[in-house]
């Protein structure tokens, strides 16, 4: 099929293929591509990333190259659309696709330009991922840059180039992981790609055998929610040629299916509770148990992304292996420390455990459920402990939402500490509204700086505690506080008398302990007015006659 499409551009460039062909996996939304993992990198062995050349990058196109790189999948793009570039004239597709090269030639000079200015739109969005990228026909190596092949789906223009690439760059670069072969004990591998109730077989299970072969009856382990499954294959069913997988009319059944393929599996009951994102292992039952054993480890090694930590952070809840591992990763890049990571619904469970960090972190004591179940108990508990649930069905809005959600939560929890700190205040005592001299001293105040609560301790510019405020009124009426700039009378407590050991037109500061105003310098020190800056700076003035080592970090 590769030659009868691009079999000119083969014959120009020398090309010839050296394996059998190639097997493309559609994956939209990139959940199905999530799956194709396995320990440390990507079943893929190459992908080909779609881009519209009239919309460019979206934010999921960022996510698909952000699961690309982490798991060191080569890949291309297809800039595909340029069929709707404005004055773009397709050519007439004859026997076969036309080459892009061919098509390009007969554009206006003004429509080529166009063209180049998305192929570097492209190649720019890709660079803010540490990607080189550019032009096909301009790349002269394409083990560090990024080949971009501007294609139309609808008239096939650049499909032959497209098809001559990606199997040359595959042949080429991967030409020993191709030849790879089972291991000791093991008839074939595969990944679960997705668990699926398919009418008049119930069941399924659609895999993806990538290496050596699978027949019906044998022996398959995976990977369930509680720990590794072991079953056979009641049956086994292939696509008919050229036919789409999601019907099933377009299917056939099959004794024997060998590496690269798709295949869906009939299971035994043993095997319906398998994750998807889960290893098949086809077991080679002459090895004896020994070897199975051997499997059913490297099968639970295999699938431990799942994990609990010791440290605070979020707990992650997630459909599959390869959603929850691309969630893990996506959040340790953020700086989103994850406290557990693990498949299925979110439980009161996992509430409980959210909550238990909330205790001690506020900020990441939150759940983020990435396409699953929030069951109705943990609905409740949530709302009963407060516990955010973040839940989202593509992984930069599940991270967007977990990050606004941080944010708000640290707001939260500095608003609340900032609180509970004493703030920099500066009084003068009115010499002209002296009501009593006695405890409780009555004087009116103006406010220098900074704000005054009752219960505020006062010291004098010598450091000497002078006295507690008990209350602040205005005309009579009982006030919470006096803010920069009031006058009103303030009711003091204290064993000195007004006019003897306390000046009448004193000048007091509030009180505050070394370790509360370096916290309340060194973190909110943005949050000051600038009056409250002076004045605790005059606090730390006064502090040094007696210390000249208090609050050093204050300058």
């Amino acid at each position: 099929m590769i030659a009868g499409i691009a079999g000119d551009l083969m014959k120009r460039y020398k090309f010839s293929l050296a394996f059998p062909g190639l097997l493309f996996i559609d994956t939209p939304g990139h959940e199905v591509f999530m799956n194709l993992r396995k320990r440390g990198g990507s079943i893929a062995d190459f992908a080909v990333l779609v881009v519209d050349a009239v919309k460019g990058f979206e934010p999921q196109t960022d996510e698909a190259v952000d699961i690309l790189v982490e798991r060191k999948t080569p890949f291309l793009v297809a800039l595909n659309k340029i069929d709707r570039i404005a004055g773009w004239r397709s050519s007439p597709q004859e026997t076969s696709p036309v080459p892009f090269t061919s098509s390009y030639a007969t554009q206006a000079e003004d429509v080529k330009r166009r063209l180049d200015s998305v192929v570097y739109s492209t190649s720019a969005s890709l660079a803010r991922h540490g990607l080189s990228a550019d032009l096909f026909s301009r790349v002269s190596d394409f083990s560090r840059t990024v080949a971009i092949v501007p294609v139309s789906a609808l008239t096939g223009e650049g499909i032959p180039e497209l098809l001559v690439l990606t199997a040359g760059l595959t042949q080429k670069y991967m030409g020993e992981r191709l030849a790879a072969r089972s291991r000791v004990g093991e008839k074939g591998r595969g990944v679960v790609l997705e668990l699926k109730e398919e009418r008049g077989l119930g069941t399924v299970l659609d895999v993806l055998l990538y290496q050596g072969e699978m027949r019906k009856g044998d022996l398959l382990l995976a990977q369930g929610m509680e720990g590794p499954l072991s079953g056979r294959a009641r049956n086994l069913f292939v696509p008919a040629p050229l036919v789409d997988t999601r019907f099933q009319g377009g299917l056939v059944e099959t004794e024997k299916v060998e590496a690269a393929s798709g295949v869906r599996v009939m299971p035994e009951e043993a095997l319906k509770s398998t994750v998807p994102g889960s290893p098949v292992i086809v077991v080679d039952e002459s090895k004896g148990q020994e070897v199975i054993s051997a499997a059913l480890s490297e099968l639970k090694e295999e699938t431990s992304v799942a994990f609990v930590s010791d440290q605070s952070g979020i707990v992650v809840k997630a459909d599959t292996f390869g959603t929850l591992e691309a969630v893990v990763s996506a959040m340790r890049k953020r700086g989103l420390p994850v406290r557990s990571a693990s498949i299925g619904e979110v439980s009161k469970k996992d509430v409980v455990e959210a909550a238990a960090v909330a205790s001690r972190d506020p900020v990441h004591g939150m759940i983020a459920a990435f396409n699953v179940r929030v069951t109705p108990d943990a609905q409740a508990e949530a709302a009963t402990k407060g516990i955010s649930v973040v839940t989202a069905s593509l992984i930069y809005q599940l991270l967007d939402q977990v990050l606004q959600e941080a944010s708000r939560r640290e707001q939260q929890a500095r608003s609340a500490e900032l609180s509970r700190l004493k703030r920099p205040v500066e009084i003068r005592l009115l010499p002209q509204y002296v009501f009593r001299r006695s405890s409780p001293v009555v004087v009116g105040i103006r406010v220098l700086g900074g704000t005054l609560y009752p219960q505020r301790s006062l010291i004098d510019s010598s450091g000497s505690k002078v006295g507690e405020v008990l209350q602040l009124q205005d005309r009579g009426k009982t006030l919470d506080h006096a803010s920069e700039g009031d006058e009103v009378a303030m009711s003091l407590k204290t064993q000195f008398t007004l006019g003897r050991q306390i000046a009448e037109d004193a000048v007091l500061l509030g009180d505050m302990d070394e370790d509360e105003a370096t916290k309340l310098w060194q973190k909110y020190k943005d949050e000051l007015t600038e009056g409250e800056k002076r004045v605790l700076m005059d606090l730390v003035r006064v502090k040094r006659k007696s210390d000249p080592t208090w609050a050093m970090t204050i300058a």
